[in-house]
């Protein structure tokens, strides 16, 4: 699960965790719904994405090492690029409107139950 504990609001049940480097290179592309996603990396950096061959709109949420949020991008949507002004350890890749429906903000403190 995934829960945003500032808020006490759920922002995924479950979700995929997305380590290696293919996993990461597809993503969302070519899925018919969007699965909430997990990308996990090393060390904080900043994580340059694209949609290209996502089908709907998602919402982006980047968070750092102290599991917080740093940064939002809501309703990204198909066909674009997008650069991150902050460094983050994960990024969560969520159905378009995830984040108004739990309310999420910067500073937030999400909890990830790992699988």
């Amino acid at each position: 699960m995934i829960y945003n504990y500032t808020k006490g609001s759920t922002i995924a049940e479950n979700y995929v965790i997305v380590r290696n480097f293919w996993s990461k290179f597809r993503g969302q592309m070519f899925r018919k719904e969007i699965l909430p996603m997990i990308f996990e990396f090393n060390k904080e950096q900043k994580v340059d994405l694209h949609s290209f061959f996502v089908k709907k709109p998602i919402d982006l949420i980047f968070v750092n090492s102290a599991w917080e949020v740093v940064e939002m991008e809501h309703e990204f949507m198909p066909r674009k690029l997008y650069r991150p002004k902050e460094k983050a350890m994960y990024v969560l890749e969520l159905p378009a409107g995830t984040i108004a429906r739990t309310n999420t903000e910067v500073g937030d403190v999400v909890h990830i139950t790992k699988k």
